[in-house]
């Protein structure tokens, strides 16, 4: 009897194959999201066969409540990768009032499957890029060892064979004297590389050591003397070694992928190593000089398509956070995101920006997810784009689709704390919120000074109706990041809902205070308002945010916090002007 897993199915141009769950086109890879790819696998399978909506939901979303918003996403996310509309061939009939039918003639077949192989000669798949211990080295070189780390992770990230513990995870080992082998341990990896640079004027020394975790062998060590004009050159010999080590097979594009440097300028890399530097500290001065230091890389190399992609994310996320008006932050994030593709489309950090773009400025939700796509197709070894991915599935309603790619960039940065904090927010923002709050207590118990956790347990408290421990959880989070409009603005909430409306109105006040000396977006005063039953200048400060293309607006569909809002014409208008069809599932 043939095995399903070695299943393969074929019609017109397309071929599906089962085991490794790929949509391929003429032999190239069609990226579709993993629900997207159980309907069209469910469709196919049943070709010819009008299948009820119910019947496909059950199959693709068992024990969770879904609409059928959600299925109408799928099919026309399907349509779209089939390029019916482009070609007028049509694969998937929509039943009125019933359900789909696939329509192609569908060929099954089965292929031979060897038996699971590793892609290395040693069997090894995963490592963690330590950073690199700067020796003898002035206050001002404090950022390369980190930089060299963060380019090598980058680089290897390209190549799909490995899993590359990306640079937030392995961030908190700068200080020198960690045991490697221990801190591989920790992240769960196979590989450790470990290595020290000393710059003196205009020579750098370069050692290096990759070191299998389980026994404590070397595998590959090497000691590089070169002018710092030949960083650059030294991170590509470092690569290489590697993949030359563990034997793995590129194909022509990883090739040029893991080559790529994107600057031959050694001073335009070096301020772009800073502005990383900077960027990760992950507070407001951190991003301002991140996006200082990118801007002097662009200077001084225009074409540097990394340092554009770099100033489209950090302008976003000073715009999310509240800390840039959104004007100003969408012609940054806009023009750097169209630099970034221009220059180098076939860069998974260029199509991140420009899908981020589209994303939390242009609201244009088919090419935002398309980019995405893209971008994962590129280098699906970064958790990033998952964890990307996963908030514009959020903001669209896609909860399960959500939670999947969730679970991938936890997989690919299993301490990560901004990831697991975010694995709650499926179930927060469809209404489950016993299940966010454990969720939160698990990624507050992994990192306890981490701010997010406390925000999101606050909301979840306040949505219960438990004030009191809502407010003393945004406050854990006031005390570890500072008083952020948005943090108070759901201060303000609590109270209102709570009937102490005097101490809420004091927070409009203070909002208003602060507003004068630095943005503060009408989408906060608007979550007070709509909590004091002040549904008519809740709508008015909303469609502000809207008018001011507010980045936190594209969350307007799921949010609980305008729940009451939801029964109003002018919030029903006002998400269809921004292109959501209908209420997601899980609102109310």
């Amino acid at each position: 009897m043939k095995d399903d897993s070695s299943c393969t199915y074929e019609f017109g141009p397309f071929l599906v194959l089962l085991d490794e769950r790929r949509l391929l086109f003429d032999d190239k890879q069609i990226q579709l999201t993993p629900k997207a790819f159980d309907t069209l696998l469910i469709l196919i399978q049943h070709s010819g066969q009008v299948l009820e909506k119910k019947e496909i939901m059950d199959q693709i979303w068992p024990d969770t409540f879904v609409e059928e918003a959600t299925l109408a996403q799928n099919i026309f996310t399907l349509r779209k990768a089939l390029g019916e509309n482009a070609t007028g061939v049509q694969y998937i009939e929509t039943i009125p009032k019933r359900g789909y039918r696939f329509v192609a003639d569908v060929k099954k077949s089965y292929r031979e499957l060897s038996a699971p192989q590793t892609n290395t000669a040693s069997g090894l798949s995963s490592i963690a890029v330590l950073p690199f211990d700067s020796l003898l080295t002035g206050s001002n070189d404090e950022y390369l060892g980190l930089g060299m780390a963060d380019a090598l992770i980058i680089k290897l990230g390209n190549v799909k064979q490995m899993v590359v513990r990306p640079t937030r995870a392995v961030r908190k080992y700068t200080v020198s004297d960690l045991d490697p082998i221990a801190i591989g341990k920790e992240l769960s990896v196979d590989l450790v590389l470990a290595g020290s640079i000393q710059r003196l004027k205009n020579k750098i020394r370069v050692t290096v050591q990759l070191v299998r975790v389980t026994d404590s062998t070397t595998l590959w060590s090497e000691k590089f003397d070169e002018t710092f004009e030949d960083i650059l050159s030294v991170q590509d010999s470092i690569s290489e070694q590697i993949i030359n080590t563990l034997t793995l097979k590129l194909t022509t594009q990883e090739k040029e992928r893991v080559t790529e440097n994107y600057t031959n300028d050694s001073e335009a890399y070096l301020k772009y190593l800073k502005g990383r530097f900077y960027w990760g500290k992950w507070t407001r001065e951190g991003f301002e000089k991140g996006v200082a230091c990118y801007q002097q890389a662009i200077k001084i190399d225009p074409g540097f398509a990394l340092a554009h992609a770099a100033i489209a994310d950090a302008y976003n996320t000073l715009s999310f956070y509240g800390y840039l008006a959104p004007k100003p932050a969408f012609l940054a994030v806009n023009q750097a995101a169209l630099q970034a593709i221009q220059i180098a489309p076939n860069s998974a950090e260029a199509h991140t920006a420009l899908a981020i773009s589209n994303f939390a400025f242009t609201w244009d939700w088919a090419m935002a997810e398309q980019e995405f796509l893209r971008a994962i197709e590129i280098n699906p070894g970064n958790p990033t784009i998952y964890h990307s991915l996963a908030s514009f599935l959020l903001a669209m309603g896609r909860f399960s689709e959500a939670h999947d790619n969730l679970k991938l960039a936890l997989k690919l940065d299993p301490l990560s704390p901004l990831i697991n904090t975010s694995m709650a927010y499926p179930a927060f923002f469809s209404r489950r919120y016993d299940q966010a709050i454990n969720e939160l207590q698990a990624a507050i118990d992994l990192e306890p000074h981490f701010p997010l956790p406390y925000k999101i347990l606050g909301d979840s408290y306040t949505e219960k109706g438990m004030y009191k421990d809502a407010i003393a959880a945004y406050n854990k989070s006031i005390d570890l990041i500072g008083a952020q409009s948005i943090l108070l603005a759901y201060i303000g909430r609590s109270l209102a809902l709570s009937g102490k409306r005097q101490e809420a109105m004091k927070i409009i006040r203070r909002l208003k205070t602060i507003s004068k000396d630095s943005y503060v977006s009408p989408t906060s005063f608007a979550v007070i308002h709509s909590s004091l039953g002040e549904e008519e200048q809740a709508m008015d400060l909303l469609e502000e945010s809207y008018r001011d293309r507010c980045n936190n607006l594209v969350f307007i569909n799921v949010q609980p916090a305008f729940g009451n809002l939801r029964s109003s014409s002018r919030f029903t208008a006002l998400i269809q002007r921004m292109g959501f069809a209908s209420s997601p599932p899980g609102a109310e």
